[in-house]
């Protein structure tokens, strides 16, 4: 199928959507600006866009594999990917593998201390971008999401969560905490979010004789983006 990027449609934080030839798919554009601004400032980090873009359509493409339904076409330019159009929940899925973050601050855990089971959360988020913590129930009572499409979505999380653990895995990399996104699509709900360095967490098992795994992305520098992407991408 050929595409044709048209008008901006929407930014967001780290992405543009475009409007494409086909009205059943758009166009998104991830750009190179960073989530948090480092001690120099810095707001642009080089090839980040083209690096996520890379990972995120290496990771959708895997998981199809698996039968995880994504809204993933393909790959358009190196920092664009082409999605099919969904009506996108609005709703947020924090996966945690280890005392990491905010949940070892909440509940008092070792840092990077590993669960015997992974914590699942759901966040809404409203018109004006604040989030907060929800349950299956405050979904369902405020019709952010059936039941059955919750159930779903916690089936389908976890089933991503132990397929891309076994996929890090293998690359030395031990996925400590990540956000995931779905949406409807047709008749169902799919997975609608991208997955790349900018909601994922790693502890990098590679250097066997360290003390201590080290968290990635340690900082904002394209060499180390560049490297977790060739780890990933291979």
């Amino acid at each position: 199928m050929t595409f044709k990027k048209g008008k901006l449609l929407s930014t967001e934080k780290n992405k543009k959507l475009y409007l494409t030839s086909n009205p059943d798919y758009i166009c998104v554009h991830f750009t190179d600006n960073l989530n948090i601004p480092i001690k120099s400032k810095k707001t642009i980090l080089h090839n980040k866009g083209s690096v996520n873009n890379a990972i995120a359509s290496a990771l959708f493409q895997f998981l199809e594999s698996y039968h995880v339904d994504t809204y993933f076409e393909e790959l358009y330019k190196p920092n664009e990917m082409i999605v099919r159009c969904v009506d996108v929940l609005p709703l947020e899925v924090f996966v945690w593998n280890y005392g990491f973050g905010s949940l070892q601050k909440r509940f008092s855990l070792n840092k990077n201390q590993p669960l015997p089971c992974p914590v699942v959360e759901y966040y809404h988020v409203d018109e004006k971008q604040h989030s907060y913590m929800i349950n299956q129930d405050h979904a369902c009572a405020f019709e952010l999401a059936t039941l059955d499409e919750m159930q779903l979505i916690d089936r389908q999380t976890r089933k991503i969560n132990a397929v891309l653990k076994s996929f890090f895995d293998r690359r030395n990399l031990s996925l400590v905490h990540f956000q995931l996104s779905f949406g409807r699509f047709e008749d169902k709900v799919i997975l609608a979010g991208d997955i790349s360095l900018d909601n994922c967490v790693f502890l990098d098992r590679s250097d066997e004789s360290a003390k201590k795994s080290s968290i990635l992305p340690l900082s904002c520098n394209e060499e180390e983006f560049l490297a977790l992407k060739d780890r990933i991408c291979l």
